[in-house]
């Protein structure tokens, strides 16, 4: 039995990226180069702009592209650079994207999987407040 067929978010989370299994993502990212291009943006995010049935908008993936390359240049001032792997970049994607249609567009991301998967809307949750409040350091 595979777990990860049972989890609803991580469904969810991997339809943004119009994919049904998280090998298919890994298939297309694991070789690909972990340095940035020569215009500063991710090899990542040129291939994930290329998947079919994306459901991120490209401004929003450029936007946390870019997000992602100033946090680890940060993270590389005075000290021995590290780049992020394939995993740690979806990470931080799946992240933000969540927070980003909550906050941003005002739609809780919970009526969003609830229109994905509908078989899991049908069941009786009983679903606590979200907040849009920043979350304190």
């Amino acid at each position: 039995m595979n777990i990860e067929k049972y989890l609803v978010l991580n469904k969810y989370l991997l339809s943004l990226f119009g994919v049904s299994d998280f090998r298919d993502l890994q298939g297309k990212l694991r070789d690909v180069s972990t340095n940035p291009d020569s215009e500063g943006r991710s090899h990542f995010v040129r291939i994930l702009q290329s998947f079919e049935n994306l459901k991120l908008s490209e401004d929003n993936l450029l936007g946390y592209d870019a997000n992602i390359q100033s946090y680890v240049k940060r993270i590389n001032y005075r000290r021995e650079p590290v780049s992020l792997k394939y995993f740690q970049y979806l990470a931080v994607i799946v992240s933000i994207e969540p927070q980003s249609q909550t906050i941003d567009k005002d739609y809780p991301a919970k009526l969003k999987l609830c229109e994905e998967f509908p078989a899991f809307s049908q069941r009786s949750i009983e679903w606590s407040p979200l907040s849009t409040s920043p979350v304190a350091p």
